[in-house]
């Protein structure tokens, strides 16, 4: 009767394993398929404009990777990671956003996208000394 249990056990965390990597792969690959599409629609785009599109795309596939790993971690630690590639990602996407501009409103921009990433970087240092 235990062996019985046991092998019951083995199975139904073989299900449960089986089905966690295969959720995680389907997340990987459906935000693959949206960057790409992303790409796609940058295609027609010129200069800057290109530029910050592809860089949202890129941003929108680092945060669905981040959010996917944090939840298959499930840790305090893998949280703050995700949050802290994400406000990466935001970044380089808000820095590109920021080219356009000229002057004072380039200057101002960049110093709200740092402040931003400054901000995003120091909750994740938070939660990650709370726990």
């Amino acid at each position: 009767m235990n062996s019985m249990i046991r092998n019951l056990a083995t199975v139904a965390f073989s299900v449960m394993a089986f089905t966690s990597v295969q959720a995680a792969s389907d997340t990987a690959q459906r935000a693959e398929s949206q960057y790409k599409a992303a790409m796609e629609r940058c295609e027609p785009l010129k200069g800057n404009a290109q530029d910050v599109c592809e860089k949202d795309a890129k941003a929108a596939r680092e945060r669905a990777k981040a959010d996917d790993k944090a939840a298959r971690k499930g840790t305090p630690e893998a949280r703050a990671d995700a949050g802290e590639s994400k406000a990466r990602a935001e970044y380089k996407a808000a820095m590109e956003r920021c080219e356009s501009l000229k002057g004072k409103e380039h200057s101002a921009c960049e110093s709200k996208a740092k402040a931003t990433l400054d901000r995003h970087q120091a909750d994740a240092d938070k939660q990650r000394r709370t726990n």
